[in-house]
């Protein structure tokens, strides 16, 4: 397993079956936590040429959606909502937060049980 980070992975070297991100069986794409939009334009265009050469990935992060498709976002472009829907094939519909929001945990279980 390698760990690509910093200025190797922003923009991203898709490559091809003998170097970069192509060369690998899969990939795992793990969002900046702090960044807006959480997939930068650079980023998603590699995703594109990843995905068009048929390769495995799983993306993981936090606003992912939010920070793409949600017009209260700083970052937020309609061509990065029609890209998280047509790219990624996943829609955004909303954050759940509020006073209708309720979490409800299980006694006992160390995720949940403060809640």
């Amino acid at each position: 397993m390698d760990v690509v980070t910093g200025g190797d992975a922003d923009p991203p070297v898709v490559g091809n079956a003998s170097a970069g991100l192509a060369s690998y069986a899969a990939v795992i794409w793990q969002c900046d936590p702090d960044g807006y939009p959480a997939i930068s334009d650079a980023q998603r265009t590699a995703i594109d040429s990843l995905l068009n050469g048929g390769a495995r990935l799983l993306i993981v992060g936090h606003d992912i959606g939010f920070s793409l498709s949600d017009a209260a976002a700083p970052s937020y472009t309609q061509e990065r909502e029609i890209w998280l829907e047509t790219g990624l094939k996943t829609r955004y519909y909303s954050d759940v937060y509020g006073p209708n929001f309720h979490f409800y945990g299980q006694p006992g279980d160390p995720a949940t049980n403060d809640f």
